[in-house]
């Protein structure tokens, strides 16, 4: 039997690898994956978050986890796409608004729409 270190991992060991979870934003339903769910719904209206959906489905990795990282709407996007449910209050989006992290949203949102 040999060492297999350093060397590449078998290509079955490659096949049962999981998706990266950035994948879930280069799919080409992520739009309507995201408006089924009622707690992403209300981000779709907003451009800037669109802006970002679009950067996540052709950036680099990298580029992608810092965009993440700073916008609560796309981590909540993130794990809603993935299978799991994450709270985020218009508190903590209005605190990445306000130290620059994303873009101030549009002046309609979803709600907005829904009372007209």
């Amino acid at each position: 039997m040999t060492s297999r270190r350093g060397g590449r991992p078998p290509p079955q060991a490659l096949e049962s690898q999981p998706p990266a979870p950035l994948d879930a934003f280069r799919r080409d339903d992520v739009l309507k994956r995201l408006a089924a769910d009622p707690a992403t719904r209300q981000h779709i209206a907003d451009s800037g978050f669109r802006e970002s959906l679009e950067k996540l489905r052709t950036g680099s990795h990298e580029g992608g986890l810092r965009l993440i990282r700073h916008d609560p709407r796309l981590m909540q996007a993130m794990t809603s796409l993935n299978g799991y449910k994450m709270d985020i209050t218009d508190n903590d989006i209005r605190a990445a608004e306000r130290v620059g992290d994303i873009k101030k949203r549009d002046a309609v949102q979803t709600a907005d729409m829904v009372v007209a």
